[in-house]
């Protein structure tokens, strides 16, 4: 398994490119989000000022500083979202052209091995999956944060006493999203698997509907498909309920923490006037919301990474590799199979493989089903190498061939 540190930092590689981008909306979704905290720490002079102490300069400049604050928000927040969705299409663009780049020179055992189904699934819905995190923690992280500090200030603006309570439920925050993440991770493993199997189960009822029908295979197909989505129904449930019963928590211990500094507040002589309590007060349930967004983002950033991981397992495959090329083939004059031996993986398919075909004669390979028919012709164009021996063209060894000139003469009628 990848390392998280090692895939953030491959990430960053395709982010790289729009490293100005990516300033941009960390700035103006930081402005987006501070003006939040601006208006809860309004509210104190908004209440002493407009309702208390009735100042009337202050209430006939207060609609045009809230209108100009609205504005300036709503500016911020146009722009946040277009420079946050501009980069989060340029790595999926990206991503899915370097993945499809790199399976066109993945060697056929790949593909043996990789059913069409996952390799559509990594690249439509696992590369959404990882450029929709990116994008989401992006946005929310950025906002959470400065809203969170912004609210903090405003608390310890007003009170610093009261706001040293807020501290008191930090562990448990640390706590929570350290244990959404372990059980998120697996759930979210889970999900991926079962939607690459429901995906196969798709795609070989609809490519073989004939054989399904003919068969009468339709009750074992959709059996096959209602388990598998009914994996999916059950891990997503159990997914919203780990955050709801998080959300939960936090929420009743900020309830209990209010409910100290109202008594504390009321009883003791804290000397807050009520447009600060009021302020303060407004701040606490403020930043409930951002630190909500963190156990949210706790679990999006576990998909996003099971997803990414996937993907560079894929890219971390080896291609086909040309091997010593030192003549080019231009026309197929003969063909030479010499003591040749094959093996899948440690079963052995091919054994001593003699014979010798000249140009313009016919040779038919026949066998039993999975007797390395398909296999042998597959040697020739080097779709596999041979585990011994030699396989000559024109008296010249294949591996001296690119594998351009080398398929691009001999014909595939597949069945």
């Amino acid at each position: 398994m990848l390392k998280n540190k090692l895939l953030y930092y491959r990430l960053l590689k395709y982010i790289k490119p729009y490293w100005y981008i990516v300033i941009l909306s960390f700035i103006f979704n930081s402005l987006y989000a501070s003006t939040d905290a601006g208006f809860v720490y309004l509210l104190k002079p908004i209440l002493n000022q407009g309702f208390i102490y009735r100042n009337n300069d202050y209430i006939k400049w207060l609609p045009i500083m809230l209108i100009i604050a609205f504005i300036f928000r709503a500016l911020c927040n146009i722009l946040a979202s277009f420079f946050t969705s501009y980069v989060a299409n340029a790595l999926i663009s990206d991503l899915r052209k370097n993945i499809f780049s790199h399976l066109l020179k993945l060697p056929k055992k790949f593909y043996d091995e990789y059913n069409s189904s996952k390799i559509l699934s990594l690249i439509l819905y696992n590369v959404s999956q990882v450029s929709n995190t990116g994008a989401t923690t992006l946005t929310n992280f950025t906002q959470s944060t400065c809203l969170c500090l912004g609210l903090i200030i405003v608390m310890f603006s007003i009170s610093w006493k009261l706001s040293l309570l807020m501290i008191l439920i930090t562990p448990v925050i640390i706590f929570l999203i350290k244990y959404n993440t372990k059980i998120i991770r697996y759930l979210s493993i889970s999900t991926q698997d079962t939607f690459a199997n429901m995906s196969q189960v798709l795609e070989d009822s609809i490519k073989g509907q004939l054989i399904v029908k003919s068969f009468a295979l339709k009750s074992i197909f959709k059996k096959k498909l209602y388990n598998n989505a009914n994996k999916v129904r059950i891990y997503d449930t159990n997914t919203n309920l780990l955050k709801a019963i998080s959300v939960s928590v936090i929420q009743l211990i900020f309830g209990i923490i209010i409910a100290i500094i109202v008594y504390l507040a009321i009883s003791h002589n804290t000397k807050l006037s009520a447009g600060a309590f009021i302020s303060f007060i407004t701040a606490i349930l403020a930043i409930i919301k951002p630190l909500k967004t963190f156990i949210t983002l706790s679990t999006n950033i576990q998909k996003g990474m099971i997803s990414l991981e996937s993907i560079f397992q894929v890219l971390d495959i080896p291609i086909e590799k040309e091997k010593n090329i030192k003549y080019k083939l231009n026309d197929i004059e003969n063909i030479v199979f010499d003591k040749v031996y094959f093996k899948y993986d440690q079963k052995l398919v091919l054994q001593n493989i003699n014979f010798q075909l000249k140009s313009k004669q016919k040779l038919a390979i026949v066998g039993y089903s999975g007797g390395g028919k398909s296999t042998l012709v597959n040697l020739l164009s080097r779709w596999y190498d041979a585990t011994r021996g030699n396989i000559y063209i024109n008296n010249i060894n294949i591996n001296n061939f690119s594998l351009v000139d080398l398929r691009k003469n001999i014909a595939i009628v597949s069945q």
